[in-house]
């Protein structure tokens, strides 16, 4: 029988992203009928969870290291919550490293060798590792998946391939995980030294592709970008989600049910799920939770009855502090035990509101945790961490129905964004003609104002038969398209503009000087890699019924500018449309995207005052998102492998990195400027 070896050196326990990856491809690899044997760490001790399995936990270290030159490990080790041993220490190490600083000069020598040392131990464990997990010789039907490789582990798998013979045999099939650069897109050409220090690790794994049999992987489209910079041709894997997600809405499309079972009696439940970082800004949890609660609270008799809200529920998963850090945090973070809104600790206590749950959850009590959710909030994830990365809790909620609200200018919106502009395409399609701009201002390369004379809608408004409900505006739709610059990772803020409201001609519309739409609704969009134009919804406040028949004008205005860093770019064919209705209708579908981190309540309470139809869209998204995660699909695609081309031309990748013309030998590296890391 042939056998499937997977490689995560980084798995030490049960739960986690490191355990249910692990556990989802190799379930599928042996319902597939193949041999299997796990690579974990030496931590990992829980040999029965995989029953099926050949658990050979031998390697020392993980993924995380300082020493890595990628950025996301980079980060992933810098973010990480020193121990009480780690606290104790490095306030000694601290108090001597001042006064070796202060008598022989600069440590930044001695750091750097640290670094190179830690990094030569790493490699060398890693190669000393594979050969006692790969003892018997591969066969010519064998396979080797390492879920998630750093460059350090990259070069220790070269020297171990290059000592092995037999490993010709097998298909090697590696996946990166992390990112290699900051930032987005536009941001890349500024770091090409880093692109610099991580080419020779691959180009030996290019050579080596040449006589091996060997694949490689990233997680995410826009991190094949980055990584499709190096020279190697990346292919998007898909990523599995645990059928147990997925199975509820599968029953649900059996029976022909349009919404999962949700109790409109009971309390909308909001879950913040996974371990909180500080890639996902815990310190604003709090502050959200709090704004989010009293936002419900202030108006909460006028909501319910007018739009039948139901009442906020806050499932927060939390890991308990061991006995150790309480001890520490008394002591010196006494403000830790500060609760929500400024010593106020009752909103915190209130069980109605707020529920912690623990973590880590073993694996049945997870999936009960999450398909309890009502509203899946990610808000506090970083955008910019989070636009080439992939959240693994998003395709949870994704696969079990489960609509979200999620930060704008990451990889998380770009998920929902193509959902969001299918359904205001519904909108204007049959809300008539649209306005072109009455003027158009570029108040730089990176600023343009865009303005509409309202008044021929008004002159044409529809009037209503005696008794009849009048239609009134709910949305003002805002379409345009990006000229240039051409390619994914580029994204505009729209903000509206003070309008020039004088008086309006028929019922359900706008009275003498009052305001369209908040200044404070700005929305961030991205540019598709289709090039399509993008659609932008903003919601009309309530209106009188009664207006000024003696109308003369009507104006609005839109601000476009960068949201972030980002070329020189231009607009074209920006048009607006005013879509009508009997009755309030939602802004999107599946699920919202938060320009800021202060529009979190609103998006809530427009997510609860819309709850069956964002419930309904994210069941029916479900499917099609479930089948581009199946881990079948995950493991087919490995075994296609070989369908696949392998290396591209190194000089053909250097052209994307305009500051640096030829670095693809080492004669012509040019002089670093400083430490990339």
């Amino acid at each position: 029988m042939s056998q499937f070896f997977l490689i995560d050196q980084s798995l030490k326990g049960v739960g986690g992203h490191h355990f249910d990856y692990s556990f989802q491809v190799s379930r599928a690899a042996i319902q597939a009928g193949w041999r299997v044997t796990l690579g974990t760490n030496r931590k990992f001790s829980a040999l029965n969870a995989f029953p099926d399995c050949r658990v050979c936990n031998t390697f020392a270290f993980t993924t995380y290291a300082p020493s890595s030159e990628m950025v996301g490990i980079q980060d992933m080790v810098a973010a990480r919550k020193p121990s009480v041993w780690q606290k104790l220490t490095g306030v000694v190490r601290n108090r001597v490293r001042s006064a070796r600083q202060s008598t022989s000069g600069s440590t930044t020598d001695k750091g750097n060798d640290f670094l190179r040392r830690d990094r030569q131990k790493r490699v060398h464990a890693f190669r000393r590792d594979c050969q006692q997990c790969f003892t018997a010789p591969f066969g010519d039907q064998d396979h080797v998946f390492f879920t998630t490789l750093s460059d350090i582990e990259a070069e220790g798998l070269a020297d171990f391939l290059n000592s092995r013979t037999d490993s010709r045999n097998a298909t090697w099939h590696l996946q990166f995980h992390f990112p290699l650069l900051r930032g987005r897109t536009p941001q890349y050409q500024e770091q090409a030294d880093r692109l610099i220090k991580l080419r020779p690790t691959f180009q030996r794994l290019q050579e080596l592709a040449r006589k091996f049999s060997i694949h490689f992987y990233v997680t995410s489209q826009t991190l094949k970008d980055q990584y499709d910079l190096l020279g190697l041709k990346f292919v998007n894997l898909a990523y599995p989600v645990d059928p147990a997600f997925h199975s509820r809405v599968v029953r649900a499309a059996a029976k022909g049910e349009k919404t999962n079972e949700a109790d409109h009696d009971s309390a909308c439940r909001i879950a913040v799920a996974g371990a909180i970082r500080v890639e996902k800004n815990a310190g604003e949890l709090n502050t959200l939770i709090g704004s989010a609660v009293q936002s419900a609270s202030d108006s909460r008799e006028q909501i319910c009855q007018a739009e039948g809200l139901r009442p906020l529920k806050f499932l927060v998963q939390k890991k308990k502090p061991k006995r150790m850090d309480q001890l520490w945090r008394y002591f010196f973070h006494r403000p830790y035990f500060r609760r929500i809104g400024k010593g106020d600790d009752s909103q915190e206590n209130d069980s109605s509101l707020i529920e912690r749950v623990p973590f880590p959850l073993p694996a049945d009590d997870y999936r009960k945790f999450i398909l309890s959710a009502d509203i899946g909030l990610l808000t506090t994830y970083d955008s910019q961490t989070y636009f080439p990365r992939r959240a693994g809790i998003l395709g949870e909620y994704l696969s079990a129905g489960i609509p979200v609200i999620v930060p704008a200018g990451s990889w998380l919106a770009d998920q929902i964004e193509p959902q969001q502009q299918e359904y205001l395409d519904s909108l204007v399609h049959g809300a008539g003609m649209p306005l072109q701009p009455s003027n158009i201002r570029h108040q730089s390369d990176r600023s343009t104002s865009v303005e509409f004379d309202l008044s021929r809608w008004f002159e044409k408004s529809p009037t209503t038969d005696a008794g009849a409900v009048p239609t009134a505006p709910r949305f003002l739709v805002l379409g345009f398209r990006v000229a240039k610059p051409a390619g994914h990772g580029h994204y505009f803020r729209v903000t509206p503009q003070q309008a020039s409201a004088e008086a309006t001609g028929q019922q359900g519309l706008l009275t003498t000087q009052s305001q369209w739409i908040s200044e404070d609704e700005s929305q961030i969009v991205g540019q598709p890699r289709d090039q399509e134009s993008r659609l932008l919804a903003f919601s009309l406040p309530q209106v009188g019924q009664q207006g000024n028949r003696n109308s003369s004008s009507q104006k609005i205005g839109f601000r476009l500018e960068n949201a972030y860093p980002c070329r020189q770019w231009q607009v074209e064919d920006v048009r607006l449309w005013m879509v009508r209705s009997t009755e309030r209708l939602p802004r999107s579908s599946v699920g919202l995207i938060a320009s800021e981190f202060e529009q979190t309540p609103n998006l809530i309470r427009e997510m609860v005052a819309h709850h069956d139809h964002y419930r309904q869209t994210a069941m029916e998204h479900a499917q099609a998102w479930y089948r581009q995660h199946d881990p079948q699909l995950t493991f087919s695609m490995l075994m296609d492998a070989k369908k696949r081309s392998g290396a591209v031309d190194l000089a053909q990748q250097d052209k994307r990195l305009e500051p640096v013309r030829d670095f693809g030998t080492p004669e012509h590296l040019p002089t670093k400027k400083g430490d990339a890391a």
